[in-house]
């Protein structure tokens, strides 16, 4: 019984350990602990706060003298005033604060997606590492098998030793590449660890990447950047809005307490209700402030406009790059096969005749350069989808 638990719980810790390998499970990690997404975030809660702390009230204010003169009507006096606004500054500071909020958001939510992106790019850079260095592996094992058959062909008499040491020598070379993947491997593991904030050393197990050439959606609206323009336009209006009122009338009122000098005839102290008004005198200032803010609205229109333009360039050349790479994948795919059909025929001839070695060895150092470019197209491709979804893809969470 207890070694049928053991087993489940096995189990069930090996499901956990190869879905925490995953790219969504590093994407996630990512966007929990990038040290750019919690200052963004911090920065966020921060305009929260701000927006908490518009009132109609101002400060309540104490003031207190002492008089020096020694005929003067009171020895000290303190007072306790109170100011409000009248015109509704509040109710516009809290809209600024409110739009800058959302600003704040968008911006946020637009590093999420570079942050997805960076994630993604070296998680795919790994994985394509890793097959190189796979295909690397098949390489030197294919040579060590022509090694072997020229080496039966010599010992048959239908071969040459220099047969023999060109297989060696591609060997080594394959072996030597291998290596210095292994380096680059290495680099890129450790990178991607350091920027999801875990041990450098720590393993990375990535899954197998299939290229998803589905690319749908094509929705500027809901970018994150565009949504940060509309809520920039909203911004400048709501500043707009408060320069327009924060030249208005302010009321204020209190109660003054004076202790009066006992030489006056009057009554040793004195409570004295208050009310006043304070009315700007010079608003060319608060005039100003209005006009900035409509030119302020219309630059950050023109912004808005801008962006969706380079946004829907960046789309088209998306589309004819992706086209373009699909083609080189397709005849990659297509030329692979043929040289393989091609190497099968040689070998055969070769162990027939003893000759042909040299076309033999040239076919298959082609062999490996089209897969090694084959290699190279998925990386591409894998790139433009990640720019791909970086204009369309929602980001959850």
């Amino acid at each position: 019984m207890k070694i049928k638990i053991i087993g489940i719980i096995l189990v069930i810790w090996s499901v956990g350990v190869s879905q925490a390998q995953k790219l969504d499970y590093f994407i996630q990690s990512a966007l929990e602990n990038h040290l750019v997404i919690q200052q963004k975030t911090a920065e966020l809660d921060a305009l929260k706060f701000v927006k908490d702390q518009s009132s109609p009230w101002s400060d309540l204010s104490i003031d207190g003298g002492y008089n020096l003169a020694k005929n003067g009507m009171e020895n000290w006096s303190i007072s306790l005033m109170q100011s409000v606004s009248l015109s509704g500054v509040t109710r516009a500071e809290k809209q600024v604060a409110a739009e800058g909020e959302n600003v704040s958001f968008w911006a946020l939510k637009d590093v999420q997606k570079q942050v997805v992106v960076e994630v993604s790019e070296l998680y795919y850079e790994l994985a394509v590492v890793r097959e190189e260095i796979s295909l690397q592996e098949q390489n030197y094992q294919t040579y060590s098998e022509l090694e072997k058959l020229a080496q039966n062909q010599v010992s048959s008499g239908k071969g040459k030793m220099v047969d023999v040491v060109r297989a060696q020598i591609n060997k080594k070379e394959s072996e030597a590449v291998r290596k210095v993947l292994l380096e680059k491997e290495q680099d890129l593991k450790e990178r991607f660890n350091i920027l999801l904030v875990r041990p450098s050393k720590a393993d990375i197990e990535v899954d197998q990447i299939d290229l998803d050439n589905t690319f749908q959606g094509v929705d500027f609206a809901n970018h994150p950047l565009m949504k940060g323009a509309e809520a920039k336009i909203k911004y400048v209006e709501a500043q707009t809005e408060l320069a327009k009122k924060v030249g208005s009338p302010v009321l204020s009122f209190g109660v003054e307490y004076m202790n009066m000098n006992p030489m006056m005839d009057a009554a040793k102290h004195e409570v004295m209700p208050m009310v006043g008004v304070s009315l700007p005198l010079f608003r060319k200032k608060y005039k100003a402030r209005v006009k900035q803010s409509l030119s302020d609205r219309l630059a950050v229109e023109k912004e808005k406009d801008w962006l969706a333009n380079q946004l829907e360039r960046e789309h088209r050349k998306l589309q004819s790059d992706i086209k373009q790479k699909n083609i080189q994948v397709q005849f990659a795919k297509e030329k692979v096969e043929q040289l393989e059909e091609a190497k099968e025929l040689l070998i055969g001839y070769y162990i027939s005749n003893g000759e042909s070695f040299d076309e033999l060895m040239r076919i298959q150092q082609e062999v490996l350069s089209v897969k090694m470019d084959q290699l190279e197209l998925k990386q591409q491709l894998l790139s433009l989808s990640l720019a791909w979804n970086y204009l369309f893809k929602e980001i959850e969470g």
